[in-house]
């Protein structure tokens, strides 16, 4: 990837216009920013909710716009909004209290935001220290479980030019069973990446790194350059992008003309793996186009595509150019890689509600859909999702039901080093394919900072089983021990269900800082085996970090 080092060396000797950092991923802010889009019925040209993560500068811009509309806001939502103008305090012109009544010392938490600050004329520089201490206890069955998160977070400004982002951590967990069996068989830490036993090998060691500069080279584009995750889609999951996994090498283009937003992704992957042995990893590449439009003040329209690929000399040159449609590339080339495209859309209505969804196609023939509906290339992925805001008119009262449905072999490719995974993890939906989900999330937040969030799913999934290929392990070439060219239908194979149940009520004591008390249930069940049952309650404390989803 050295020629996207010197492309950001060549930008960043261009003049620059005013920068910022993202909104990290997962966070409150983003919740929030659904709910003024919808309750306010406005929009901002430059946000597009379908392109995560968000500049921080293009969020507060949006809600400072409704600030000076004198858009009403309920005595509920206040907190929310202050909540916003605290994080991003740097593009708030001094609007909001965001003064600490009583620093510690003169120096540190000088802002409510911040443990230390530093301002000058060439540099604004935030410093926040990362920690999460969990104690996880499964009921009756597996005792003591553990996280505990130590890292840094430090992001700024260089001359209002150059933006820049660190955050790191240093992890050791002991997950429930079903996570750590999980990681044994992936070997891999769900949403992370590698990893070192200890405990006699009950539990993890890793780290969790994210790094990039951000230039602005000229008004209408932002350029970002180094290590992250992104996410495409307004759902709780994404079938087109995902920030389920580890972080990778990136270079994120996103070009805002009137209305539109067009973003160019270009990442270096790594190839599944299958030892902890000290050694290079194998590379391999991701380009991807989205192309986002604000059609009106309700209604916003997506158009994805993805190429994955693999050459022994590193990224095909072919695929830098972030016009072209990446089908034709590829058949030019002799279709040896893997081409996604898809859409997907957002329709805000009566103030209260969104309806969204996604449609993926990996391989796809109209006329074999209509003549032969089971043939096993027509593969495919849609999702369905509704967010209801205030319910009943109860402020900060807000539900999410979504529907999620991935046909076998979906993701896959001929070739193992193409398939639409990083770091053994897929790099969509964690299930990979040949599934049905439903998710439901119920949460309520208080005047006094204090949240439920109730979440609930139903999984099912056919699995493979004495080395038949029925289409849900994304791992595995499409070509290898298929069972049948026709009749393929989702779910087939081994079916598996996941039912899961999760409570967690969050108190926010000062900014970014939460102590929470957590209980779940899950249950699996595969068919021919004895069903794992797991009830979990944790209480713990996190700075500066959001609550990591497991699996489900």
């Amino acid at each position: 990837m050295r020629w996207l080092f010197l492309m950001v060396i060549v930008l960043s000797n261009c003049s620059l216009f005013a920068q910022s950092t993202n909104i990290p991923l997962q966070t409150a802010g983003y919740h929030f920013l659904d709910r003024l889009a919808i309750k306010s019925a406005a929009v901002h040209p430059d946000l597009h909710s379908s392109q995560k993560p968000y500049l921080r500068r293009t969020a507060m811009q949006f809600a400072r716009r409704l600030d000076t509309l004198n858009i009403f806001l309920s005595r509920k939502d206040r907190p929310n909004n202050y909540y916003l103008f605290k994080d991003n305090r740097k593009w708030t012109d001094s609007l909001g209290y965001i003064y600490s009544k009583k620093p510690i010392f003169k120096h540190f938490y000088k802002y409510k935001n911040d443990f230390w600050t530093i301002e000058t004329k060439d540099l604004a520089l935030h410093i926040n220290p990362v920690i999460h201490f969990e104690y996880l206890n499964d009921l009756g069955k597996e005792g003591n479980r553990y996280i505990n998160t130590r890292g840094i977070s430090l992001r700024g400004l260089i001359g209002q030019k150059v933006g820049f982002y660190v955050f790191l951590t240093e992890n050791q967990a002991k997950y429930p069973k079903y996570v750590q069996d999980q990681i044994i068989e992936d070997l891999a830490v769900p949403g992370f990446g590698r990893f070192q036993y200890f405990k006699s090998r009950d539990g993890v060691d890793f780290f969790d790194k994210e790094a990039y500069i951000s230039l602005r080279p000229i008004e209408a584009i932002n350029l970002q350059f180094g290590h992250g995750r992104h996410f495409l889609g307004d759902g709780l999951r994404s079938l087109m992008l995902s920030d389920f996994g580890n972080a990778y090498l990136f270079l994120r283009l996103q070009t805002q003309v009137w209305r539109f937003s067009y973003q160019n992704l270009f990442k270096e992957l790594i190839v599944q793996y299958d030892s902890f042995n000290d050694s290079l990893r194998t590379k391999k590449y991701a380009a991807t186009h989205h192309l986002s439009l604000n059609l009106t003040n309700w209604l916003n329209l997506g158009l994805f595509e993805t190429v994955v690929f693999s050459r022994p000399n590193g990224f095909d040159w072919q695929y830098l150019n972030p016009l072209i449609f990446y089908r034709t590339v590829e058949h030019d080339l002799g279709s040896p890689d893997n081409i996604l495209i898809g859409m997907d859309f957002k329709a805000n209505f009566l103030r209260h509600f969104s309806l969204y969804g996604q449609l993926v196609l990996d391989e796809f023939s109209f006329f074999k859909l209509l003549d032969e509906p089971g043939w096993w290339a027509n593969k495919y992925a849609y999702q369905l999702g509704l967010k209801y805001f205030d319910i009943a008119n109860i402020s900060n009262l807000d539900g999410q039901l979504e529907f999620n449905s991935v046909r076998p072999y979906t993701y896959t490719h001929s070739n193992i080093l193409n398939n639409y995974t990083h770091y053994n993890q897929p790099l969509a939906h964690p299930l990979g394919a040949n599934f049905r989900e439903i998710v439901g999330v119920l949460q309520y937040r208080t005047m006094k900072q204090i949240q439920f969030k109730l979440t609930a799913a139903y999984m099912q999934q056919g699995i493979d089983q004495d080395s038949i290929n029925w289409g849900g392990d994304i791992f595995q070439s499409n070509l290898t021990a298929r069972v049948q060219e026709n009749d393929n239908k989702t779910l087939q194979g081994v079916q598996k269900d996941i039912q899961y149940l999760n409570l967690l009520i969050s108190y926010q004591w000062r900014h970014n800082i939460f102590f929470d008390l957590n209980t779940s249930l899950r249950r699996e069940e595969i068919e021919g085996l004895e069903s794992s049952n797991s009830q979990i309650v944790s209480l713990g404390m996190r700075m500066n970090i959001n609550r990591k989803q497991w699996l489900y």
